[in-house]
């Protein structure tokens, strides 16, 4: 089986990093979904298609662009 062949990871990503970067994922399919609503079809697809791809990207590498994304623009903001 390949199970048998797996190692477990070295490190495991915090649970608030993967919460955050699902919730910005949540938000911008929810814009996606309202611009499908508004008539702007093929912009929605670019968004969606955007969100599927960093999720891919975070899946496969463990980076969490959104999360990253996010902590940036959260040190900017502060003084």
């Amino acid at each position: 089986m390949i199970g048998d062949r797996l190692e477990p990871p070295d490190t495991y990503v915090d649970r608030q990093t993967v919460r955050l970067a699902v919730l910005v994922q949540t938000g911008v399919l929810l814009i996606a979904s309202l611009l499908v609503f508004v008539g702007l079809v093929l912009l929605a697809w670019v968004v969606a298609l955007a969100v599927v791809a960093t999720a891919a990207f975070d899946a496969a590498t463990g980076s969490w662009v959104e999360a990253g994304l996010y902590w940036r623009v959260a040190r900017r903001r502060r003084p």
